[in-house]
């Protein structure tokens, strides 16, 4: 008797099956290695046209006095690198596998830092942006300052889509806005200031400028908040009530009054060199080290009342 078996149909089926699974798995792996290995290419290629440009950049003082003093950015085209010499015009582009087209355009500009910026391929380059440069501001410095330092300058200024500055079109608090709610002035670090700037076709855009507040110098001191300060310049001058206390100015002495105390003191004690201040008639006298004074950020009510 004949006792060899050979597969079922059944499990032909589910051989058959699982073969098939197998194959689409495995090309799938493949497909997306495949699609892998374009984008690198196309990184890479990419990578090779903005290092060129940027040696092109790098090395044009036209390009450079340019886009520090009078344009928001610059077109040039890919034949003016390779003419130039910082690549070479058999280069493959693997997106077309032709050579490159030497007709395509390449975007520079500066970043918020003054460093050149090569934007290539340019998807828009017919857009108005609100042009913004890091600045440092000194400890201390106001609100108003670090929102406007430099506008209508290369620092914040309005750029029209053809890459030139609409000069003094920028006016603050009317087509351009900043909020500073993250800023601390009397607080060394890098801020975010965001800003709203309304365009000349009327529509409002979002820019943000990062702003270094130095560290407070050994050379520099603050005054007492607002409520504070008041309160010891009227304590010092002996006056109870908000009016007439007689007070008609203020002034820096050049010599240290002896016998003064910590009554005496309106600077903050983060301070590095203390402020003293003392009453005689109708002055109040101050002195101290620091080459320079800062107001305090809370300065409210600082002189309310005093006359």
């Amino acid at each position: 008797m004949n006792t060899k078996k050979g597969f079922t149909l059944v499990e032909m089926l589910v051989v058959i099956g699982l073969l098939a699974i197998f194959g689409v798995a495995i090309g799938i792996a493949l497909n997306r290695n495949m699609k892998q290995n374009k984008v690198n290419q196309e990184k890479e290629f990419n990578q090779k046209v903005i290092g060129a440009a940027n040696l092109y950049a790098s090395n044009n003082s036209d390009i450079l006095t340019s886009l520090y003093e009078d344009k928001g950015y610059i077109i040039v085209k890919v034949n003016d690198i390779i003419d130039a010499g910082y690549i070479q015009d058999n280069l493959v582009n693997p997106s077309t596998n032709e050579k490159i087209d030497g007709n395509e355009n390449i975007l520079i500009s500066l970043d918020s830092n003054g460093i050149i910026n090569i934007e290539y391929p340019v998807v828009d380059s017919s857009k108005d942006y609100l042009k913004v440069q890091t600045i440092i501001v000194p400890f201390g410095s106001s609100l108003d300052t670090i929102c406007y330092e430099g506008i209508n300058t290369d620092s914040l200024n309005y750029i029209k889509a053809n890459g030139n500055p609409l000069n003094n079109y920028l006016i603050k608090n009317t087509n351009i806005k900043c909020d500073t709610s993250t800023v601390s002035p009397n607080k060394k670090g890098t801020y975010e200031v965001k800003y709203d700037y309304k365009t000349e076709n009327g529509l409002w855009k979002q820019a943000t400028r990062f702003v270094v507040v130095e560290e407070q110098s050994d050379h520099f001191s603050t005054l007492l908040p607002g409520e504070n300060f008041r309160a010891k310049i009227k304590a010092l001058s002996g006056q109870t009530g908000w009016i007439n206390t007689n007070i008609k100015s203020i002034q820096r002495s050049s010599t240290l009054k002896s016998g003064l105390t910590d009554d005496n003191l309106v600077s903050t004690s983060d301070s590095k060199y203390p402020i003293y201040a003392w009453y005689t008639t109708n002055t109040i006298n101050y002195y101290t080290e620091a080459e320079k004074i800062y107001m305090n950020s809370n300065s409210s009510g600082m002189f309310a009342h005093l006359n």
